[in-house]
């Protein structure tokens, strides 16, 4: 008792001093306590002690990071504004305060992993028990880490050799429940547990600052400056700015130090400021992973991103089928083909599984030919010579296909000569992406801009509309004004001068909206459907070569695609979308897409069919069967969209839970069906007949039909 109290004293008189380690406004307030109402009072109020947690990150061998902790002395309301973001519980000690989570004696079971989950309130620790199938411990892992706070909490156990393991359930935030870890993304339903998640060398350089994360044969000694993504990973290592402005007269004279590598990203030209935020929002290839994997990220704000990071953008195929292209990494290539006794130069589009793609500059050899890649990349070596009978394709390109007497490495070889220069990205899962080259990730932002006219042939970046320390809402932090169409039209506002005749939609309508045509929600993460960060406009065509939705059908959900074109065709001149195959020539798209797409268009079809402005313009209660039937589809988050889509069309008593057994789900499913809401459209469109009862077996024909290549989506 006394040692207790004799603690609450110091602890009062450190904060006195500034010096308090219990957080400021708890330290002040333990403080008042022991000096003005007693032992008493501070012993009956005071948290049991909390130990420190133990097998954290060491401190970054990169001594110039000084740590928030030094910012906030001179910069309170930009310390106070970032740490309302959820920037800085991106990674958290796994303390009473960050864990969300339930480990009161929870037990989790997945895919053969059983597990008990336990919180020790003497010590403030927590703990996974894997269990044997008997019910005993097999073994047991502290939980050390957190990471997120607004959709879902991920957890990580301290392992051996120094890694950070995932433990295979996460804390969903809204719901307040536990999911396993694979069921949180969009990826088909595996029978078998997923390897697991690791935080060094991958999740650490996004989700800390200075990490290193110091890999080697088989062990990690990583080690961070700090937790989270805090004041150094958008401004830079602090120590030269802090041991400037130590001093007075340097505080009082101000001004700009050209040593100082502390950077405003919004003084940056719009590319490098975006560079401050793309080191991490963006699937890019890394020019030095193996350094980074034994040392540390050298990256800082300020650089071109393209020292450390090719940003990843494949190119459509031409073929309209197969994969995408692994481009150029760094502009256009030209190569020599060879045979017959002819030459030419060509442009090189890029390769996929299935050849290298072709511009001839003029007439090019036919047949046998011989391709000469240039002696470039690194290392450069000589000229890549790949030989192979020449395919014609329409619009005069041609392919060279891949052939045996290329080598097994000849992927790796290719995307040297064209420009790749660190991590090579030879059959890399371009599910990822549309099939115009447009990510569906979420998380990816970066790789949107990059196709955006807005970015590519203006100044926006990040900035333009968005703020870490003036954001309105601490989930997407827009600027001030950036909520509604002042984010466009603060550069468009000359283009738009009456919304209504631009938009042919009442200017108070949702349709009347910016963002609603031009970034419509065709990016997938977090369960739900977000907006595309590529900012372009509505084109039906282009969705029906690709399939990337346009932001008409999905909020005009109960009409065909060719409705779609027809209003383009007729407001904005756009080229006439040509006759289309049954049955997209009469249903719905967002139908179709929900009911036979891949599992992304499944996913951002069922959000919108649940979207309150798609709704409100396409009737609600009609989309209930077509819900219902994704209810057991197989990708876990399709089902995650479509039941929450569908639950507020059902009686209160309705109940689903999207991981839950197949028999269970089926169930469910048919207990919706059962108590379907009567439909308030009709006719084929909406895959309803002329009274309104449900087209049932034509639901179940498109759904058998869906597109069954896998889709991976790991924001």
């Amino acid at each position: 008792m006394w040692v207790t109290a004799l603690q609450a004293l110091v602890g009062g008189a450190l904060v006195l001093f500034g010096v308090s380690r219990l957080g400021r406004g708890r330290a002040v307030w333990a403080g008042a306590l022991a000096a003005g109402v007693g032992f008493g009072a501070w012993l009956a109020l005071a948290p049991p002690p909390v130990a420190p947690v133990p097998d954290l990150p060491g401190a970054s061998p990169q001594a110039a990071f000084v740590t928030s902790a030094a910012c906030r002395a001179c910069h309170p309301a930009e310390y106070a504004s970032w740490r309302a973001t959820f920037h800085r519980t991106m990674t958290q000690p796994a303390t009473p305060a960050t864990v969300l989570g339930d480990f009161d004696g929870v037990e989790l079971q997945d895919r053969g992993a059983h597990m008990r989950l336990e919180r020790r309130p003497a010590d403030g620790s927590f703990w996974a028990h894997l269990l044997t199938p008997g019910g005993g411990i097999d073994r047991s892992r502290r939980v050390v880490m957190t990471t997120g706070a607004h959709h879902f909490q991920n957890y990580w156990l301290a392992e051996d050799d120094g890694w950070y393991v995932q433990l295979p359930f996460l804390w969903r935030v809204d719901s307040g429940r536990w999911l396993p870890v694979q069921d949180s993304f969009l990826h088909p339903d595996q029978p078998t547990p997923q390897g697991p998640g690791l935080w060094n060398g991958n999740c650490s350089y996004c989700h800390s600052v200075g990490s290193a994360a110091g890999l080697d044969r088989g062990t990690a000694n990583t080690r961070a400056a700090e937790l989270g993504i805090s004041c150094e990973a958008c401004h830079g290592p602090g120590e030269a700015h802090v041991a400037r402005y130590r001093s007075p007269l340097a505080r009082y004279l101000g001004g700009d130090d050209p040593a100082d590598p502390v950077v405003a990203p919004s003084r940056l030209d719009h590319r490098r400021e975006v560079a401050v935020c793309g080191q991490c929002h963006g699937i890019f290839m890394r020019t030095n992973l193996a350094q980074m994997n034994t040392q540390a990220d050298h990256f800082r704000p300020g650089d071109p991103l393209g020292d450390t990071r090719q940003l990843f953008l494949p190119a459509p195929n031409p073929t309209g089928q197969g994969d995408l292209l692994i481009p150029p990494a760094e502009g256009p290539v030209t190569a020599t083909l060879a045979g017959g006794g002819r030459t030419a130069e060509v442009t090189v589009l890029g390769f996929d599984r299935q050849g290298v793609y072709l511009r001839p500059a003029g007439p090019a050899p036919q047949g046998g030919v011989e391709l000469v890649l240039s002696g470039v990349g690194e290392p450069p070596g000589p000229p890549l010579r790949l030989r192979g009978l020449l395919a014609t394709l329409p619009g005069g390109l041609l392919r060279l296909p891949v052939n045996s007497g290329w080598g097994q490495d000849a992927g790796e070889q290719v995307a040297r000569r064209l420009g790749w220069r660190g991590q090579v990205p030879v059959w890399f899962d371009m599910s990822a992406f549309w099939p115009d080259g447009t990510v569906r990730s979420t998380g990816r932002e970066t790789n949107a801009l990059a196709r955006t006219g807005c970015y590519t042939r203006g100044e926006m970046g990040c900035g333009s509309c968005h703020s870490m320390h003036a954001g309105e809402a601490p989930d997407d932090m827009l600027a001030p004004g950036m909520r509604g169409d002042q984010a466009c039209l603060q550069c468009h506002q000359a283009d738009v001068p009456d919304v209504a005749a631009h938009s042919h939609h009442p200017a108070d309508s949702d349709g009347a909206r910016c963002q609603n045509c031009h970034m419509p929600h065709t990016t997938f993460g977090l369960l739900g459907a977000i907006r595309s960060h590529r900012v372009d406009s509505p084109d039906a065509t282009r969705s029906w070569r690709t399939g990337r939705p346009d932001a008409c059908a999905l909020c005009h959900t109960d009409r065909p695609l060719g409705w779609v074109g027809a209003h383009l065709t007729q407001w904005y001149g756009q080229p006439p979308l040509r006759p289309l195959p049954p049955p997209w020539d009469t249903t719905a798209a967002a139908a179709l897409w929900a009911l036979t797409g891949d599992g992304a268009q499944r996913g951002v079809a069922a959000w919108a069919l649940g979207w309150g402005p798609a709704q409100a313009a396409s009737g609600r209660t009609w989309t209930a069967p077509i819900l219902a039937a994704l209810l057991d589809d197989d990708y876990a988050a399709v089902r995650s969209v479509a039941g929450r889509a569908l639950a507020p069309l059902l009686p209160a008593g309705w109940a689903y839970d999207f991981v839950a057994p197949p028999a269970d789900r089926q169930a469910a499913a048919a207990a919706a069906r059962a108590a379907l809401p009567a439909a308030d459209r009709a006719g084929p469109a909406v895959l309803h007949d002329a009274a309104g009862r449900p087209l049932t077996a034509a639901v179940e024909r498109l759904r058998a039909a869906r597109d069954r290549r896998p889709v991976h989506i790991a924001e």
